[in-house]
């Protein structure tokens, strides 16, 4: 009997073990995929400066060299700046989109979330959870 004991025990622990490498690879992956998306972001936000500040130079150019004598220089100034700004402002909706799509770190929380409870109520899964006595 102290054998079987033993080996429940052996088996218990190498089930828990296996569940935790899976958690972890599961958790390291969501991470890594946040990360990816943060840099994306970084790089999204600095292609969106970048262009807001494109057209603020470029308006600037526009209006004191080549279109300051020009007929139509409020068109070439408004076009020359219209359309950094506005591929600005698709940038920033585009990420803000995605990011209000999926949170950061949404599906590692709801993992750990999950886990929380399981252990909470109890592994077996047959716990009552009405049951005051089992919380």
């Amino acid at each position: 009997r102290l054998t079987e004991a033993k080996q429940d025990l052996i088996a218990v622990k190498d089930n828990a073990a296996d569940y935790a490498e899976r958690r972890t690879t599961l958790i390291s992956q969501n991470v890594m995929q946040d990360l990816k998306r943060i840099v994306n972001s970084f790089i999204g936000f600095l292609v969106m400066f970048s262009a807001i500040i494109f057209s603020g130079l470029l308006g600037l150019m526009w209006l004191f060299a080549t279109a300051w004598h020009s007929p139509n220089r409020e068109l070439i100034l408004g076009i020359s700046m219209l359309i950094p700004l506005c591929l600005s402002a698709v940038i920033y909706l585009m990420i803000k989109a995605s990011w209000q799509k999926k949170p950061l770190l949404i599906d590692t929380t709801k993992l750990i979330s999950k886990d929380w409870q399981s252990f909470r109520h109890g592994l077996d899964g047959t716990a009552d959870t009405s049951d005051e006595a089992n919380r």
